[in-house]
């Protein structure tokens, strides 16, 4: 049986319900964390909160953590230690204040931070992050999953996303970036080539990829443990036409075909690119 989690958080000096319940202590603390830093942002007397778990025995509410957000500073982000690599180690908290943050940050699950921000090259972050809009990420950054991010965030190349992160309007990715499955992208976000995506990742209306508009995306993958162990992906556009992109083949799926026979002839590998061809083909003409 899943347990369920109830927060409360201190809010000028009276607890405060949130009405929802959870089905993890990860997810009621990033609701947590969330509630606290809007509260902050109107000037609310906000930081400490608690999660409950619902004990079916007794029936009531027992108590199972406390926490606390802390709203970090400049001159605290300049003060934390860095680890054997040189990587500055950031706890979980709200740095809402802070507006540049140097290279190889290192970042807890479920940091806040505010709009317009800037992070150095190779920063990494935990899971359920929150950003603002315009933040802009240097290359070779690192994000785990479940973060959301607002409109026009620009991400340099290379940078790797965990699963089911959510992106607003407008963001824009250089090349390489590679994402997990269930990633979330909203209307007019552009992805430059050569970026890798998971299962089941959705795009909003007019968003361009290196083909141009992209409608929907379709992707497979082939082989184990030998040189055929690479995806295809096949990109739906708004003209109805489907380009591919496999190893290092970019093109039409007619060209896409055509060198698949030229290269493997008649062999087993042949045949199962030309019926995945034929699948796409189907699948795309009965989403018309």
């Amino acid at each position: 049986m899943n347990s369920k989690y109830l927060v409360q958080y201190l809010c000028n000096g009276k607890w405060m319900p949130i009405i929802n319940t959870f089905n993890s202590v990860d997810a009621a603390k990033y609701c947590a964390i969330s509630k606290i830093t809007d509260l902050k942002k109107l000037g609310d007397k906000v930081g400490e909160y608690k999660i409950l778990r619902w004990n079916s025995d007794t029936e009531k509410w027992d108590k199972e953590e406390n926490g606390f957000v802390k709203f970090y500073t400049q001159k605290e982000l300049d003060s934390f230690s860095t680890n054997e690599r040189g990587h500055k180690q950031c706890p979980q908290g709200d740095y809402s204040e802070i507006k540049n943050f140097p290279p190889y940050c290192e970042f807890a699950n479920g940091c806040v931070f505010s709009e317009k921000c800037n992070f150095g090259k190779g920063c990494s972050f935990g899971k359920e992050c929150h950003f603002g809009r315009r933040c802009n990420f240097d290359y070779g950054c690192d994000f785990g999953g479940w973060c959301d991010f607002g409109d026009r965030c620009n991400f340099g190349e290379c940078c790797f996303f965990g699963a089911v992160n959510a992106f607003g309007r407008w963001c824009a990715f250089d090349r390489c970036c590679n994402f997990g499955w269930e990633c979330n992208f909203d209307e007019e976000c552009s992805f430059e080539r050569e970026c890798i995506f998971g299962d089941y990742c959705s795009f909003g209306r007019n968003c361009e990829c290196e083909f141009g508009e992209l409608q929907n995306l379709y992707i497979f993958g082939f082989g184990e443990n030998n040189s055929q162990n690479k995806s295809a992906y096949f990109f739906r556009m708004t003209d109805n036409s489907i380009c591919v992109r496999h190893g290092s083949f970019a093109g039409t799926i007619d060209e896409w075909e055509q060198k698949m026979k030229k290269i493997y002839a008649h062999n087993y590998w042949a045949k199962k690119y030309l019926l995945i061809g034929k699948a796409v083909r189907e699948i795309c003409e009965q989403d018309l």
